[in-house]
C-alpha cells in the first residue's frame, strides 16, 4: 500500500528553520484489510536526522470526519537508518462498508532550546501565527472498507453442522452459566513515558519551567484516555502556557505537585 508524506515549513520562535532541518510526517496504513467494526491501523511517523533532542514532538489532532471513530494508540521514540523516529499509531474504525478517506491530522512539534511562542493565538477563531508551534499536516487519503466475507462463508458452510452440534450437547448437558471473559487493558508504552518525564525532570534543573510542564504534559497525552487522564494533561497545559505565554514563573510547589500528579498516575498504571 502507498505511503502518505507532508511536510511543513515554519519558524520557531523567530529562530528560522532551514530546510534540511524540518521533520518529516508520513503515514503509513496497515497492509490488512479494512472492515466494518473493526480498528484499521496508520502509524503516522516524525523523522528528522541529527540530534535526537532537536525536536519535540507532540500528541497528534485528528481533524473532525463522519464515518466512523479514531483512537490515538501507544507511541514509541527510536532511531533507525540513522533519523530519528516518532511514531503515534492511530487506529480507525469504520461504522460501515464502503469508500472514504482518512481525516487529515496533525502535529506539532518544537524546538525545544528555542524561546516559546510569543502568542497565544486562539485554536477556534486564529490561525497560527509566526509565534505559534509549526505543525506537520498528513493529508486525508482513501480507504476502502469491505465486508469480512471469510466470517460470512465459515458462518455459511459450517452453520447446519454447528446447529446440530449445539442440539447434541443441549440434550445431554444442562446449560451453564456463560463465563465471564475480562479483556486486556488498553496498550501503551510505560518506558517511553517514563523517558518523557526524565527528561522534563532535566528542563526544570535546567531552568527551563515552561519545556518543564511541557514535556510532562506530552508524557500525559500517551498514557490511556479517561477523565483522570485527560484532567491531568489539561491542567499542565494550562500551567506551560502560563509560564510561556504570560512570563509568569511556576513556583517550586506548582512543579513538585506536577511531578507527583504524573508519577501517582504512572503508579496506578504499573499496578494494572
Amino acid at each position: 500500500m502507498n505511503c502518505y508524506r507532508a511536510v511543513a515549513a515554519g519558524i520557531l520562535a523567530g529562530m528560522p528553520i532551514l530546510a534540511q532541518d524540518i521533520p518529516e510526517l508520513e503515514a503509513i496504513p496497515a497492509k490488512a484489510s479494512a472492515h466494518p467494526n473493526e480498528a484499521f491501523a496508520v502509524t503516522y511517523e516524525v523523522r528528522w536526522s541529527g540530534d535526537p533532542g532537536e525536536f519535540a514532538v507532540m500528541a497528534p489532532e485528528i481533524e473532525s470526519f463522519d464515518w466512523g471513530t479514531a483512537t490515538v494508540g501507544p507511541v514509541t521514540a527510536t532511531t533507525r537508518d540513522g533519523q530519528n523516529v516518532v511514531a503515534h499509531s492511530i487506529s480507525f474504525v469504520a461504522k460501515q462498508s464502503g469508500d472514504f478517506e482518512t481525516p487529515g491530522v496533525n502535529i506539532a512539534y518544537f524546538h525545544p532550546e528555542a524561546a516559546p511562542p510569543t502568542e497565544t493565538p486562539n485554536p477556534e477563531t486564529d490561525p497560527p501565527g509566526p509565534g505559534a508551534y509549526p505543525s506537520l499536516r498528513a493529508s486525508p487519503f482513501p480507504i476502502m472498507v469491505r465486508p469480512d466475507r471469510t466470517a460470512l462463508w465459515f458462518s455459511g458452510g459450517l452453520g447446519a453442522l454447528l446447529l446440530l452440534t449445539v442440539l447434541s450437547i443441549y440434550a445431554v448437558r444442562r446449560p451453564r452459566k456463560p463465563i465471564t471473559v475480562a479483556l486486556a487493558g488498553p496498550i501503551y508504552d510505560l518506558e517511553n513515558i517514563r523517558v518523557i518525564v526524565h527528561n522534563g525532570t532535566q528542563r526544570r534543573l535546567d531552568g527551563q519551567y515552561y519545556e518543564y510542564f511541557v514535556e510532562l504534559a506530552r508524557a500525559a497525552s500517551m498514557m490511556p484516555p479517561n477523565d483522570e487522564t485527560a484532567k491531568l494533561r489539561a491542567g499542565l497545559e494550562s500551567t506551560a502556557k502560563q509560564a510561556g505565554y504570560g512570563g509568569k514563573r511556576p513556583t517550586d510547589d506548582d512543579m513538585d505537585g506536577a511531578l507527583r500528579d504524573v508519577e501517582r498516575v504512572l503508579s496506578k498504571l504499573r499496578n494494572t
